[in-house]
């Protein structure tokens, strides 16, 4: 009886929840799709203009930036210099000057034609039409143009305002030409563009009945569609509003956008009627499933009531396994709904745990292991060997204070070395450990090379991963330096570069060939490849990265007979969030 009462509370609570849901769902969805469709319409059509306006401002700045080219021309500034006494005179640099024209023209297949007009006569094409008129005073333009002193565009129905075409309409820039000599106006360049090339772009399909035209800066059309004439555009223009004009959802749609180029601007107008259907039927659908939800909503609910508790209550019982710390328990998904989806979840979840648990051991073994091979790489039997029998040698013929720098220098080696089982040190460590290095070597080959130790003082108590030097440098007197007879010289430099700690090891010993050096790259790049002759450097590589990411590490240039350098890149860490670090382990 409990039950039964548990599920038909139950039940009732479903079938409510799931009708006052859906209403309120309902007419929210209906709202908000109202505000979608619109704010979609506003933002397409804003991305269509934007598109058009860059383009059509990229034509009109094609033509802006002939004109200026003309203007700029060597050819022009001595044409306007001249002063030529009879018209025989002018043939030469005409034709010059046409040369140049068509030239231009050629490389800016985009625009129709090209003209150059001067005060003392001269008129230049790159095209064989013939001239209306030569004379620049003869035309209003060029005086128009000289007063602004800036370029004006002119819009003609059929042909060019200058020469005889074949009645194409054209969009015109007229652009006063400068004497540079004098300063004063004494030439202008004509650039025309075929009004065909600009309505292309007009021509992009906006909706069904949508347009866009082109207005000038007074608000008349200049440039629109052929399928409407200028009435029915200005009759279309006068009825459409901007978005936040609009107060119908049957109003015509405006969106403007002033082009850069000459201050005309793009219009796109979009039909309101083809923005309220859309919302109709937006309306219609969620209609029919109000209606739908209404009648399945009954069905369902006692369905659910009896099913959505039990999958619930076992996914429960898992996770307080996986509390308990029982990482192989898994949930088995019996359904296909979102239950299902979440005991998949789940499972995906602890399985990555799992994964990621073991990933980090296996991080943290390998990096345990790099650094045990880095400390039986430091502590060589023969290393010891070799230090403590040139002690003894040293002390048999009476150098003691020899015998005692190197003791100290090996002690100094070993207690760094081990740094209390730290992972990392310091800058200023770790070069007190290779400097010590380099004086047992030092005395072992009879002073065969010299070094430096060169740091800047602000990165000394930068962390890095101890023993990373050694291999290193033992690599440069072993492979390089030793090798080499007369003197040799290694040094080794740390300093910052932005965000990055870099540290070179330099030798001027015998170096090594390019297929070699190729190697070792593709080793320390990939971990593939020979490690006979580079273990030492390999194992480092692999120690940095392991700590820090694949993107720090190594990188070598050799070449042979040039010599060495290895440089170690590592990320800026500092002492004191080495020590929270560590406090928080």
């Amino acid at each position: 009886m409990r039950q039964h009462s548990l599920r038909k509370r139950l039940f009732l609570i479903f079938l409510a929840f799931s009708l006052i849901s859906t209403i309120v769902v309902s007419a929210a969805v209906c709202v908000v799709s109202y505000h979608h469709v619109m704010r979609m319409a506003v933002t397409t059509s804003e991305q269509l203009v934007d598109k058009t306006a860059n383009e059509l401002d990229n034509l009109l700045a094609n033509m802006t930036a002939a004109a200026r080219t003309i203007s700029r021309d060597y050819r022009v500034q001595s044409v306007m210099r001249t002063e030529y006494s009879q018209y025989k005179d002018q043939f030469s640099d005409r034709f010059e000057l046409d040369a140049y024209l068509s030239e231009l023209n050629q490389y800016n297949d985009s625009l129709f034609a090209m003209y150059f007009f001067s005060e003392n006569g001269i008129a230049a094409k790159s095209k064989y039409y013939s001239f209306v008129s030569e004379h620049m005073e003869d035309s209003p333009y060029f005086a128009q143009a000289r007063e602004s002193g800036e370029a004006i565009w002119l819009l003609s129905g059929e042909g060019s305002h200058f020469a005889v075409t074949t009645g194409e309409p054209l969009i015109t820039t007229v652009t006063p030409v400068k004497e540079l000599g004098s300063g004063e106006y004494k030439g202008a360049a004509v650039v025309e563009l075929e009004v065909a090339r600009v309505r292309a772009f007009l021509n992009t399909r906006i909706s069904e009945n949508g347009f866009m035209c082109i207005q000038d800066a007074a608000g008349k059309v200049v440039i629109g569609p052929e399928t409407l004439s200028v009435d029915e555009l200005n009759g279309r223009l006068s009825r459409a509003y901007n978005a936040e004009e609009r107060q119908s959802l049957f109003e015509d749609l405006k969106i403007e956008k002033q082009l850069k180029t000459n201050g005309w601007k793009i219009v796109c107008v979009t039909p309101g009627r083809e923005l309220a259907q859309n919302i109709i039927s937006i309306t219609q659908v969620v209609c029919c499933v109000v209606l739908l939800v209404a009648v399945t909503a009954l069905l369902m609910a006692y369905w659910c009531a009896q099913t959505v508790v039990r999958p619930i209550l076992m996914l429960d019982r898992k996770m307080q396994q996986v509390e308990r710390g029982d990482l192989a328990v898994r949930a088995v998904p019996e359904r296909p709904d979102e239950l299902g989806a979440l005991a998949r979840s789940f499972n995906t979840m602890i399985a990555t745990v799992q994964v990621s648990m073991e990933h980090e051991m296996e991080s943290q073994r390998k990096l345990r292991l790099a650094e045990l091979k880095a400390l039986q790489a430091q502590i060589k039997p023969h290393f010891l060997y070799n230090t403590l029998d040139s002690i003894i040698w040293m002390i048999r013929a009476g150098n003691r204070d020899g015998a005692i720098e190197m003791v100290m220098a090996l002690t100094r080696f070993l207690k760094i070395g081990l740094s209390r089982g730290r992972e990392t040190i310091t800058v200023r460590e770790e070069l007190e450990h290779a400097r010590n290095y380099l004086i047992i070597q030092n005395i072992r080959y009879k002073d065969k090379f010299t070094h430096e130790i060169l740091a800047e003082p602000e990165i000394e108590g930068c962390l890095l991963p101890k023993l990373v030097l050694q291999p290193l440098i033992e690599n440069a007197i072993y492979h390089g330096m030793k090798l080499k007879r007369g003197a040799c010289h290694l040094s080794v430099r740390a300093r910052r570069q932005g965000e990055l700690l870099e540290i070179d090891v330099t030798d001027n010993g015998v170096g090594m060939p390019e297929e070699k050096v190729e190697a070792l790259r593709n080793t320390l790049r990939n971990g593939q490849g020979p490690k006979v002759d580079s273990y030492g450097i390999v194992n480092v590589n692999e120690r940095i990265q392991i700590m820090f990411g694949p993107q720090y590490g190594i990188s070598v240039e050799s070449g042979w007979g040039k010599g060495s350098r290895f440089r170690i890149t590592l990320p800026i860490r500092r002492e004191e969030a080495n020590d929270e670090s560590t406090a928080g382990r």
